[in-house]
């Protein structure tokens, strides 16, 4: 009997020393693999950049790389009400001040008109060196007169640009002008992730999830020991399962999602309007484009971007530029520049993926705004 109870513990003895082999074995398998698709992926020296780097947009530019360099620097830390905001960042080609505010590239005369520039990562300016952003193309188009400031923030919605703005204007920082470039974040928000409008960058389920990890053991676990495993970075390789979970659980109520959207933002335009009567500046918002467009073809890389991505959020952003068009099409007198179609005509590829654009695209912006705005800042 107790050789019998001596060989049981033998064989689950080694049956878990054999299972714990292997998974180690496993994960440091995945991690071989995981390095040997990033190297077929990018250029092996530069394992740490952004692969957009490599698109045909750059294929002429010796400093893609160096443009791309900020990644390396790249965080975040909490900031009240606008609920992210980046540290400083000093490259070559990228500049963020302790105020986390990036570099726009100007020489300004003194008591210069004040320019805020508010938006998300296409104002920002991800892809571009500072002084081929949308704010420093318009800082150039407007001269020494003005003094323009970039307040773009990746992933930034309207809702968060409007408490930067009252943050600043509370401080006793108050604009001649105020420009809001917007339209994606809100979109992709509102309509497809985590389709609640005004919500930002998915801070809710990221609310949730802790609040999970905090009373539930088992949830805790998977998310501190398998969540930073290899084993579930090659579940993340296989994520079209939870994009489609997720399409499944959202799909056919695209165009109410979409009409929510588009109705916030006209409210976000009162709202800023009201303000700048108080403050006495002028307002301008300029509803932006993006690959989605259905009015636009795709063209080079911009055709598998397009054919590779999620059919219901194609169609969420879709949904959300009909309704924009309708909405805020033609009120050009009331400083809302409907300027969505921008792209349609252009024959070469201008999109990093399916909302930021190239530098020249940046241009392309900047001198819609100020051909937009000209006649009544000059005046």
């Amino acid at each position: 009997m107790a050789s019998r109870v001596g060989r049981l513990y033998h064989y689950i003895g080694t049956f878990l020393l054999t299972s714990i082999i292997i998974v180690v074995s496993g994960h440091y398998v995945l991690e071989l693999r995981e390095h040997l698709y990033r190297t077929e992926k990018v250029d092996p020296r530069s394992l740490a950049i952004d692969t957009r780097a490599y698109k045909a947009l750059y294929a002429n530019n010796p400093e893609r790389e160096e443009i791309f360099e900020y990644v390396l620097q790249d965080r975040t830390h909490f900031e009240p009400y606008i609920h992210f905001e980046r540290y400083p960042i000093d490259t070559k080609h990228v500049h963020v001040d302790q105020e986390g505010v990036r570099k726009t590239v100007k020489s300004p005369k003194v008591n210069a008109k004040k320019v805020f520039v508010m938006g998300g990562s296409t104002v920002w300016g991800t892809g571009a060196s500072d002084g081929m952003t949308i704010p420093s193309f318009l800082q150039h188009s407007l001269g020494v007169e003005y003094d323009v400031y970039n307040f773009g923030e990746t992933g930034y919605v309207s809702t968060q640009e409007l408490n930067r703005l009252l943050k600043k204007l509370a401080d006793g920082d108050i604009p001649d002008y105020v420009i809001f470039y917007d339209g994606n974040n809100d979109g992709y928000a509102g309509a497809y992730s985590p389709a609640v409008p005004r919500d930002p960058q998915n801070l809710r389920q990221e609310a949730e999830a802790q609040e999970k990890a905090e009373n539930d053991v088992a949830y805790r676990i998977v998310h501190e020991w398998f969540e930073p495993s290899n084993y579930a970075k090659l579940l993340w390789r296989l994520k079209e399962r939870r994009v489609r979970h997720w399409d499944a659980s959202i799909a056919d109520r695209e165009a109410m999602r979409a009409k929510r959207v588009v109705g916030y933002y006209d409210a976000h335009v009162r709202q800023v309007k009201a303000l700048a009567k108080e403050y006495g500046f002028k307002a301008y918002f300029f509803w932006q484009a993006n690959m989605f467009n259905p009015l636009r073809k795709p063209v080079s890389y911009e055709k598998e971007i397009l054919e590779t991505a999620s059919p219901v959020f194609v169609e969420s952003q879709r949904q959300v530029y009909y309704e924009a068009k309708k909405a805020f099409e033609g009120r050009g007198s009331e400083g809302m520049y409907f300027i969505a179609d921008i792209f349609n005509d252009l024959s070469e590829p201008v999109f990093l993926d399916w909302s930021h654009t190239s530098m020249e695209g940046n241009k392309i912006v900047a001198d819609k705004m100020f051909d937009s705005m000209k006649q009544e800042m000059r005046r």
